[in-house]
């Protein structure tokens, strides 16, 4: 979440490790990512480019696409 001021406060970024910068905001808040991950989880669809999964043993793993 970018904390810092101006008029991307508060939204939900993606982290680049290898370039150890920040992508294009994936979200425009918390409360947005919750509500997609949550539709992700009820009906078994993607959240951006990750699929989330369940496995024999009933734990929960995302996959990329």
């Amino acid at each position: 979440m970018d904390l810092r001021p101006g008029v991307l406060r508060g939204c939900v970024v993606e982290w680049d490790q290898e370039r150890n910068e920040m992508d294009k905001p994936e979200w425009t808040s918390i409360v947005e990512m919750f509500d997609q991950v949550a539709t992700a989880l009820e009906t078994r669809g993607a959240v951006g480019h990750c699929f989330c999964e369940v496995n024999s043993a009933g734990e929960l793993h995302w996959r990329t696409s």
